[in-house]
């Protein structure tokens, strides 16, 4: 009779086993925040498998499938004692290794280590960020696509997560943040299920950003594209905001920035990049950068900036 017994349990236990590791796997592909409401709920029976293990050694395996299939993090998991998620930068931040839906073009991390302000330049993306300011709750938003270079108030502590969405990205901004808003924060990676769900991007925008940006003018884009000016026109201002020429000037003008470096003259860079003379480009680099190209040259932190990615 004990052997039946024995038999009894370790069928019951192996269908535990069975039966977790079935609804762990269903919530794989989940945002994190679900895994870990249900991990909070059933993690309580991975320690009563574990207490057990003085019955048979199946436990133990069962136990160790089942951990393993639930993918524990405790940097992530744990919980102050009023229920709010810990926010450190290994708690929330982005990890290098993370695979990244199409539609993100970058994923970027920064910390306020003083109060001077940080200067943004137009990249023509919007971002999707977190912002943690020491002392209060983390705040997700959009940026909107920017005309000109402009000024971030820095925080000491304060701290950035953020997703640089492609070009042209479509985005049902009020159901993306409702839903971050509303979700326990686990990881700024929570993000992502979201953004495959609510940012899209059309075809032939895509295309016709990718003429605008090789093309001398917009008339050429527009042949290139099989379209008439009228038709680039409508379809880029409906799809971004912003006609043709905002996107032809600043792929450019970010072209231009980033070759200075390079290049062994101002004014050869101006031919380089297809402005009139050496003036007409500082007066682009003014309109958009805020700063002329020697302003630029001369600031390692500016360069850095019109390097990084973005349309151009």
């Amino acid at each position: 009779m004990a052997g039946i017994y024995l038999v009894d349990d370790m069928l019951k236990l192996y269908l535990i086993e069975y039966f977790l590791c079935r609804a762990f796997r269903a919530f794989q592909h989940a945002p994190s925040y679900v895994c870990g409401r249900v991990q909070d709920f059933l993690s309580p029976l991975v320690q009563v498998l574990i207490g057990l293990q003085n019955t048979t050694n199946l436990v133990a395996c069962c136990a160790y499938s089942i951990g393993s299939t639930m993918h524990f993090h405790p940097q992530i998991s744990a919980k102050h004692e009023n229920g709010s998620i810990p926010l450190s930068h290994r708690s929330i931040g982005v990890s290098d290794h993370m695979p990244l839906p199409a539609i993100v073009l970058h994923a970027w991390q920064h910390t306020s280590t003083h109060t001077d302000s940080t200067v943004v330049l137009p990249d023509g993306c919007c971002d999707l960020i977190l912002r943690a300011t020491p002392g209060q709750q983390p705040r997700w938003f959009v940026t909107a696509l920017a005309d000109a270079a402009y000024e971030v108030p820095g925080t000491v502590g304060e701290g950035f997560w953020g997703f640089r969405l492609q070009p042209g990205a479509q985005i049902d901004e009020a159901t993306l943040i409702g839903a971050l808003q509303a979700c326990p924060l686990h990881s700024a990676q929570d993000a992502l299920p979201w953004l495959d769900a609510c940012v899209r991007l059309d075809s032939r925008v895509v295309q016709a950003l990718h003429s605008l940006s090789a093309s001398p003018t917009v008339a050429v884009a527009a042949r290139q594209l099989g379209v008439s000016e009228r038709s680039l026109q409508r379809l880029v201002l409906a799809a971004t905001g912003r006609p043709p020429a905002y996107w032809k000037c600043l792929a450019r003008v970010r072209r231009a920035a980033a070759s200075l470096a390079h290049t062994p003259t101002l004014a050869a860079c101006a031919a380089d990049h297809g402005f009139a003379d050496q003036a007409h480009m500082t007066r682009e680099f003014q309109r958009w950068l805020g700063r002329t190209p020697s302003g630029v040259l001369a600031s390692p932190e500016l360069l850095a900036v019109v390097e990084a990615s973005g349309y151009a």
